[in-house]
């Protein structure tokens, strides 16, 4: 696998008001790969894929985003950004257009997620959504979650504390889809507020991707991933201008976004610096560039503005340098007691749905060892994600998931099997 961040170019077609004013193009595509300056032909700029404006958001996604999403339902973690220049199409490119009736990257993405999975008939799969809202760089908001605050940030011991993202199960892409939908409601509701207003925002979409081999053996292997969409809006500070340095926390660093992608690219990813407390759009930062992701960058810039999209194509060619360590999270329980505890309950499955004739003593019994089971596996499976995954789970917003997996419908995709039987006694005649 090809560690290195992905980037692609995307030039945005000519509006009308352009075209009538005949607006002059200074930037034009060649083999598919290559942008230049019309006024510098030599002056070369070289990318995974260089798209024009005759290419859709279904031809990027298929050429372009596809192996993100592919990695990710192979335990990998994934994240899709768009990056550009204020009305460039980042948006479009990202969430399409409802009213003209386009589909964005996300949507075909969603799509080819679910299309994987169900060709996939050796694992099951559990998925579950969260969508956050991050103000300037700094102030977040859990859309998905009825409160209308902003999400507490909190230090005590030197350590940074952050409640949990509301997570809701999805089972098929039109349920993606509706609660993005929420979650861009109740962000455009809440830019009106005189509170904590903003003139932009960065919605992140959080798709949490779960699986487990149908087959228990001695040895069951959990694969977890998430698989991020980051839709910067217009006049969003997406791009880190603070970073702390190690040697000094308190001592705060400016940094411009291209002096950020210069720095990881010449450290390999590397960094030297650790995130500010009160940042935390840049805990995903450094995630996705130069930690364990695979990351594609779409990079939309505007052929009518020269000036500009010469510094947005020189930070877009150092994000190229940077190389990530992808490493697919797996989770090993080698529990001999606790894999025949599982196939108990499995055969006792079975057994009850395949049963005809059952008396209310035996049914009882069956539901009293359904119950021990159940217990025991959710207790076992629970401690073994927290202490080998879940702790280190830094997308979450919270550096030790102490609330992870409270209420019984987002529970492990192993545990949402074993409740998928469900049996009620029939009544003597």
């Amino acid at each position: 696998m090809d560690n290195y961040v992905k980037v692609a170019v995307r030039i945005k077609p000519l509006t009308s008001s352009e075209k009538e004013e005949e607006a002059a193009v200074h930037w034009k595509t060649k083999a598919s790969s290559y942008i230049y300056p019309v006024a510098d032909p030599s002056n070369i700029y070289t990318f995974s894929h260089a798209f024009t404006e005759k290419d859709d958001n279904e031809v990027i996604y298929s050429k372009f985003c596809s192996p993100v999403v592919q990695s990710a339902v192979k335990g990998f973690n994934g994240a899709i950004i768009a990056y550009g220049q204020v009305s460039s199409g980042k948006t479009f490119t990202m969430m399409g257009d409802d009213d003209i009736k386009i589909e964005g990257i996300i949507h075909f993405s969603v799509y080819d997620l679910f299309k994987l999975i169900e060709n996939n008939f050796d694992r099951i799969y559990f998925i579950r959504i969260a969508c956050l809202e991050i103000h300037k760089g700094k102030i977040s908001r859990d859309l998905l979650c009825d409160s209308n605050e902003f999400l507490p940030i909190q230090e005590k011991n030197d350590r940074i504390n952050r409640p949990l993202l509301t997570r809701y199960t999805v089972q098929e892409p039109q349920d993606v889809f509706n609660f993005i939908k929420e979650a861009q409601k109740k962000r455009e509701t809440k830019s009106t507020l005189k509170t904590e207003n903003s003139s932009g925002s960065s919605l992140v979409i959080d798709l949490l991707i779960e699986s487990g081999p149908m087959k228990v053996e001695e040895e069951n292997e959990a694969e977890l991933s998430h698989l991020l969409f980051l839709d910067p809006t217009e006049n969003s500070d997406f791009q880190p201008n603070e970073i702390v340095s190690i040697s000094n926390k308190r001592q705060k660093l400016l940094m411009q976004p291209k002096e950020v992608a210069r720095y990881l690219a010449n450290n390999k990813g590397k960094s030297q610096f650790i995130i500010p407390q009160d940042t935390p759009i840049l805990e995903i930062y450094e995630n996705i560039l130069g930690g364990n992701f695979v990351t594609a960058i779409i990079c939309t810039i505007s052929p009518t503005n020269l000036h500009e999209t010469y510094a947005y194509l020189e930070i877009a060619t150092l994000a190229r340098s940077i190389q990530n360590k992808p490493v697919s999270t797996r989770i090993i329980s080698n529990n001999v007691q606790l894999v025949r505890y599982v196939n108990q309950l499995a055969q006792l499955i079975r057994k009850m749905q395949t049963a005809e004739r059952w008396n209310h003593h035996q049914c009882r019994d069956i539901e009293i060892k359904l119950m021990r089971l159940q217990k025991f596996w959710r207790f076992h499976f629970l401690c073994t994600c927290q202490a080998k995954y879940f702790l280190k789970e830094k997308i979450s917003g919270s550096s030790k998931g102490l609330r992870w997996r409270k209420s019984l419908p987002q529970q492990p995709f192993i545990y949402r099997f074993c409740t998928h039987a469900t049996y009620e006694p029939k009544k003597r005649v």
